[in-house]
């Protein structure tokens, strides 16, 4: 719900739909009529399919990989 209102506050748009696993965090009662009144679709992975997760691993490691070379190049100790 934070999320949510970040984006509106600093990028002046919605969020439109959310994509997770199966996680008790976003499939409580709450949060779902968070995204119903909201109208935000969440989808969710399917049980036991890894594959469904190599994309964000991937993404996670590439945005990493950016962060680290980044760092690297602007001479930044490692704390950072």
């Amino acid at each position: 719900m934070q999320f949510c209102l970040m984006v509106k506050t600093q990028f002046d748009t919605c969020v439109k739909k959310i994509c997770s696993d199966n996680g008790t965090k976003f499939t409580n009662k709450e949060l779902q009529a968070y995204f119903l009144n909201h109208g935000i679709l969440h989808e969710t992975s399917c049980v036991d399919t890894p594959q469904q997760n190599e994309r964000v691993e991937r993404k996670n490691r590439h945005l990493l990989n950016i962060a680290r070379a980044l760092r690297f190049q602007t001479c930044l100790p490692i704390k950072f």
